[in-house]
């Protein structure tokens, strides 16, 4: 291809915008009971359904999840509860197979559902039972060349490397380096609902996003769940993992000194005061004597 005749679109494009992008491999990785697939499941739904919810805007397509850890009765429960959530039926277009070996040994398969259905969005769960050996970089980069053949928009889920500070998933490094963006996903459970975390661990085509966070209100039926974007800050779990940046606008809600910052988000003044100066660079925080302020209200950013 001659990139100086190629016309490019005016921006890249989003599948569910801000967090999928459209043509690429995105990765959730995290403990497992953390909802991953449970918030993996109603991103299908909006897509398919086309419902834009919770500041999420779905490019609608038909959907493939390719499931090789529960079953049809499994899934379908749980697009069931989301759909009456959201007061729909369960939409046409979302396509459900049943999975047991690798996905590189079943791509031609795979390929002939993607091109009969017009699949646009494939949800793969998960990563190690897809490879069989996901500490192997062979058996990674075979996974990733076969999403790559589909060309579609790939969310893959994975578990996470325990002591590794959140920010690697399971396996090899190229679980971390072969998708083009990757969130660790944190769970805070109550008696009455879960609420998760999305943190933005990478990013190759744009900054990484402010950390997201919903809340899965489950019906006491056991029929119904109610997803709602809710504030991180306000879960104690999920607060432990912000970037200093994120507990800072979560506290400065008036004008404060680094001293009162440190107090209330419990992070070192040192911490704040680096956090401030990069940010008062940039625009998001302001000066005034000793008193800092925010003035950047977004939700999109680097973390620190």
């Amino acid at each position: 291809m001659n990139v100086a005749a190629y016309a490019p679109p005016n921006a890249l494009g989003m599948r569910i915008a801000p967090i999928i992008q459209e043509k690429q491999a995105t990765l959730f990785f995290g403990d497992g009971d953390s909802l991953k697939s449970f918030f993996a499941t109603y991103l299908a739904v909006l897509v398919r359904s086309g419902i834009t919810q919770n500041e999420l805007s779905p490019e609608p397509g038909n959907v493939l999840y390719l499931d090789y850890e529960t079953d049809i009765d499994t899934f379908w429960t749980r697009v069931d509860m989301i759909t009456t959530g959201l007061a729909i039926a369960p939409p046409d277009g979302l396509f459900y197979r049943q999975m047991l070996e690798p996905l590189a040994d079943e791509l031609p398969r795979i390929n002939a559902v993607v091109m009969d259905h017009k699949i646009e969005f494939v949800v793969v769960d998960s990563a190690a039972p897809a490879v069989l050996e996901p500490n192997s970089p062979e058996a990674t980069t075979a996974f990733f060349r076969s999403l790559r053949s589909l060309q579609l928009t790939s969310l893959t889920i994975a578990h996470q490397t325990k002591g590794a500070k959140g920010d690697y998933p399971f396996g090899s490094t190229f679980w971390r380096n072969l998708p083009r963006s990757n969130f660790h996903i944190k769970a805070d459970r109550t008696e009455d609902n879960v609420s998760i975390a999305l943190r933005h661990t990478k990013a190759n085509n744009s900054i990484r996003l402010k950390t997201m966070a919903f809340e899965f209100t489950f019906s006491q039926d056991g029929l119904e769940v109610d997803i709602r974007k809710t504030d991180a800050s306000k879960h104690e779990e999920l607060a432990r993992d912000l970037p200093a940046r994120d507990k800072i606008h979560s506290v400065l809600t008036h004008p404060m000194t680094i001293q009162e910052i440190a107090i209330a988000t419990d992070c070192r003044a040192d911490t704040i005061q680096r956090t401030l100066d990069r940010g008062r660079s940039n625009g998001h925080f302001s000066k005034n004597g000793k008193l800092w302020a925010k003035t950047f209200t977004g939700d999109a950013g680097r973390g620190q």
